[in-house]
């Protein structure tokens, strides 16, 4: 048995060891039917990489067209229904076999798990894909029951709380997890598994999904039950903040959250314990920074949704193609020429998106109707709740030895999250391309390895970064360009020597 360092020659293993690296997991090798854990795998994290960590959206996390979902409003319907409505309306996006639109504002019943009541939850996506060939029906023994498919998960009970465990782990016996009423507010309680059964000659055509930002569960069933609908990045970003110091302290985790689900690091995983204990791994809770839009902050907070630090944008940091790619227009539309003439007219270099409207309104070089529709564009921009003549400061989002998460979960539309993130990005390697500048006049040798030299530090110097980034196919679709194409390619080609690390998940 040996270590595997992704990331690493020969020589700097000898040299460094484990010292600067993260455990992934461990590799997997089969002989004959058996399957069995070996090697532990490690990865480097003293030097800047592009990593790309991708796979299938489960091979099938959903849930049969029949069973019934519980809306806010007391209204039940089965999840087809709702889905292929919304199939009809919306524009369809695809993803390998799978098929989604965005949410539309839509709210659902689902189990906050850590403070076990039931609430209410906007839908983020609606998804459908083809069915497999085998599915598992569940039963209990106050005749709650769901179809689903292999690697959908359900909440048992363990040790009095809810636990995720995939329908085909579950075993008769196990306890699953329901509301005790469809009050919001109400508790949870646990019904025993007393039958399963392997469906393979069924007729169903398609199997159906919703994505749950903050609690990633629905109440499902026609007597209803709790199901999970969607972490590798989370891995990474807490073995970095178990780094040794003299390493952790000189790198920053950046998160890009796109589905509203890393702030759940700040916690002690419990539900995982038996299996945290196993692999000799700590359960405790992360010190995160967690940055929400700053029209949702107050309401986060209200809520009891862990946030710590509004994150505002200034307007006037976008240009003309930025815009353009966040309303989804050509800059060579009348639309994209009317923004570019418009900006261009503004005789400061500090603006709010009224006085872009108000520059607008004035061109007297823009027909009618084109400056109508460019306004209105503005006015939907300003409902993004993100836009403040003061922005949210580079260097308060990543801070040496500190994991921030910027949750744009609260986004239904994927243009706004890209912009966001194509922003942040853009301006992270700005700054990282004059910090690198200093560092190499201080010491030419220190792209080795960044904890191998000594560092005269004033506090102010910019850490190497990582930016963790979810969802990615979102943000670089091979059929278009999106706000986020750019700069997102310019730090897939360029941003490892300034040392800006990349992980996109997909």
């Amino acid at each position: 048995m040996y270590e595997i360092i992704v990331g690493r020659s020969e020589s700097e293993k000898k040299l460094l060891g484990l010292k600067g690296t993260v455990f992934l997991g461990k590799h997997y090798v089969k002989m004959g039917v058996n399957t069995s854990l070996s090697n532990k795998v490690y990865m480097d994290v003293t030097r800047s990489h592009v990593v790309l960590i991708s796979g299938k959206r489960g091979s099938g996390k959903c849930l049969t067209g029949d069973t019934p979902i519980y809306l806010d409003n007391n209204k039940v319907i089965e999840i087809k229904v709702i889905i292929e409505e919304k199939f009809k309306n919306n524009i369809i996006k695809r993803n390998e076999d799978w098929e989604y639109v965005n949410g539309d504002g839509t709210e659902v019943l689902s189990m906050d798990i850590i403070n076990k009541k039931i609430e209410k939850v906007k839908i983020d996506k609606f998804w459908r894909r083809k069915a497999p060939n085998l599915l598992i029906k569940l039963t209990t023994e106050n005749n709650r029951s769901i179809t689903c498919t292999q690697e959908h998960p359900l909440y048992i009970k363990y040790n009095n709380i809810s636990k995720e465990k995939k329908a085909n782990e579950i075993i008769i016996g196990d306890e699953l997890t329901y509301p005790k009423s469809l009050e919001l507010g109400s508790s949870m309680e646990f019904d025993k598994v007393i039958n399963i059964d392997y469906l393979l000659n069924h007729k169903e055509i398609y199997v159906y999904d919703l994505a749950i930002p903050i609690n990633h569960n629905f109440i499902a069933g026609k007597i209803p039950l709790v199901v999970h609908n969607s972490y590798s990045l989370g891995v990474i970003a807490e073995e970095m903040a178990h780094l040794q110091e003299e390493v952790k302290n000189k790198i920053a985790v950046l998160m890009i959250d796109t589905m509203g689900i890393f702030w759940t690091m700040r916690f002690p995983n419990l539900k995982d314990e038996d299996l945290l204990e196993e692999w000799n791994l700590p359960k405790k809770p992360l010190d995160i920074n967690i940055y929400t839009p700053a029209d949702y902050f107050e309401s986060y907070k209200e809520k009891g949704i862990p946030t710590d630090f509004p994150f505002t944008i200034n307007p006037s940091e976008l240009s003309a193609l930025d815009w353009c790619n966040a309303f989804e227009v050509e800059i060579i539309s009348n639309i994209g020429v009317a923004i570019e003439s418009s900006l261009t007219s503004l005789k400061n270099n500090n603006y709010s998106v009224d006085e872009i409207i108000s520059s607008v309104e004035n061109n007297s070089k823009i027909e009618e109707n084109t400056k109508l529709a460019t306004i209105n564009r503005f006015i939907a921009a300003k409902s993004w709740g993100i836009f403040s003549e003061t922005s949210t400061s580079i260097k308060d989002l990543v801070k040496g030895g500190k994991v921030s998460v910027i949750d744009i979960s609260a986004y239904r539309e994927d243009n706004v999250k890209s912009l966001v993130t194509g922003l942040i990005c853009k301006k992270l390697m700005e700054e990282r391309i004059v910090a690198r500048k200093k560092e190499e006049l201080e010491d030419v040798e220190r792209g080795h390895s960044y904890f191998e030299t000594e560092l005269k530090t004033t506090g102010e110097e910019l850490p190497l970064i990582w930016i963790l980034i979810d969802e990615v196919h979102l943000f670089l679709p091979k059929d278009k360009v999106t706000p986020e194409t750019d700069a997102l390619v310019t730090i897939l080609r360029e941003g490892r020597q300034p040392g800006i690390s990349l992980i996109l998940a997909t």
